[in-house]
Parts: C-alpha cells; sequence; structure tokens
C-alpha cells in the first residue's frame, strides 16, 4: 500500500488528465498513478458523486467529493467520502482516489494544514490498507500532488471489522493564494473485503499575537469575574 502511494506521489498527477473547465475533481488509478480515470466532477466549490466499478473490480457504490472553494477567512475545506467500497474479485485490489479543487483564496499567510482520515470496516482482511496524504499547490494546478506543500502520509487501521481514524497537521508559515487542494487516498483491499472511508483537509489559519493577546485579556477578566462572585 505505501508502494502504492509512493509511486503515486512521485510521478505526480497528470494535468492532461482533467478536464479543463474542472474546479472540482475526483479521479481513480489502479496503475499507482500513472493514469487516472474521472470519476465527477463540478465548478470549484460544489460537490459531485458517482457510483461505479473500477477496472480492476473494486465496486463503489457511491463515491462523493465537495469542497467550499474559494474558502473562508475561518478555514479552507476539501472532503472525499466513500459509502461503500467492496472487492468482489478473487484477489486482494488496489487503488488511489485522487480529490482536487482550485481556486482557493482564503484563508493565506500563517496557516495550519490538516488533513483526516478514517475507515469503517464491515468485512474485514489482512491485506487491507487505506493510507492518505494532502497537497497544497501555489500554482493551482488541477489535482496536483506532489505540489508546494505537502502532509506526512497516514494510515487508518482497516484490517478487521471497526473503525480506524488518523489525523496529520503541517505548519505554514505564509500561504499564498490562489492555491488548490488535493487528496490522495490510497486503498488496498483483500478479496470479499467492504469498507466506508472519509478523508477531509483543511486549511485553519493561525490566530495572530494580538487575537491571542485579546483572548487571553478576555478569559483573565472572566477568571477574575469568577473568583470576586465566589462565595466565601
Amino acid at each position: 500500500m505505501k508502494q502504492l502511494l509512493l509511486t503515486a506521489t512521485a510521478v505526480g498527477l497528470s494535468l492532461a488528465s482533467a478536464p479543463a473547465s474542472a474546479g472540482l475533481l475526483a479521479q481513480y488509478s489502479v496503475d499507482g498513478g500513472a493514469t487516472f480515470t474521472t470519476v465527477c466532477s463540478d465548478a470549484s466549490g460544489g460537490g459531485c458523486s458517482d457510483s461505479f466499478t473500477a477496472s480492476n473490480g473494486l465496486d463503489f457504490l457511491f463515491l462523493g467529493a465537495s469542497s467550499n472553494s474559494p474558502g473562508t477567512a475561518i478555514g479552507a475545506t476539501l472532503f472525499s467520502a466513500s459509502v461503500q467500497l467492496s472487492n468482489p474479485t478473487g484477489a486482494a485490489q488496489s487503488i488511489i482516489i485522487s480529490v482536487g479543487d482550485t481556486d482557493f483564496t482564503s484563508p493565506v499567510g500563517q496557516v495550519t494544514f490538516l488533513n483526516n482520515l478514517a475507515g469503517t470496516v464491515v468485512t474485514g482482511g489482512a491485506a487491507n490498507t487505506l493510507s492518505s496524504i494532502a497537497c497544497l499547490d501555489t500554482g493551482n494546478g488541477q489535482n496536483v500532488c506532489p505540489a508546494t506543500y505537502q502532509t506526512p502520509t497516514i494510515n487508518a487501521a482497516i484490517t478487521a471489522p471497526g473503525a480506524g481514524s488518523n489525523t496529520t497537521t503541517l505548519p505554514i508559515a505564509s500561504l499564498l493564494g490562489p492555491y488548490a487542494m488535493t487528496e490522495l487516498i490510497s486503498i488496498t483491499l483483500d478479496a470479499g473485503a467492504l469498507i466506508n472511508y472519509v478523508s477531509s483537509s483543511t486549511v485553519a489559519p493561525v490566530p495572530e499575537p494580538a487575537s491571542l493577546g485579546i483572548l487571553g485579556l478576555g478569559l483573565l477578566g472572566l477568571g477574575t469575574l469568577y473568583h470576586r462572585r465566589k462565595p466565601g
């Protein structure tokens, strides 16, 4: 699974594979990231979904993606999820899901880039793996990863029935806009396995020192008021 993800990041995602009009774009690859097939697309800030069977037999009852491009002062977000992903074939199969959107303009400056991944297993398998990385491209390229900024790889345990999740954060000193955000979700499913996953990436502003000082004064004032009113 790690090898699949590393292969995809080494070759990068081809801009030629993305429709020119797409802002939000969901794709999949079954050859380690060499080629991608479009699942669905929409204008930036929209949402799209589809049910499909990948060329290697992995069956997606539903795959959805959305974003809030161009973002807001409190955050920029990219989200994807599969309601049911199953492997009805007789062997382990791997896939990379690429979800991205462009034209984010806020927040910028000092920010924190977060990547979150969770999976729920209905039918497990010893070969099951689930990994994710997230990228920010200040060149505003469609589904570009690796890019200007890239989170470390995170893994969620999905071998046995139940749920697994993981989160990573990447501090960025000075982010410039417009920028694009992309997630790469790498999945390997054992024969007969059935799971669902949720992945989200967020760019969150870092409060300026002045704001932190005001917050601290407010908390100090509340503490003083509490002690004044405290009986005895």
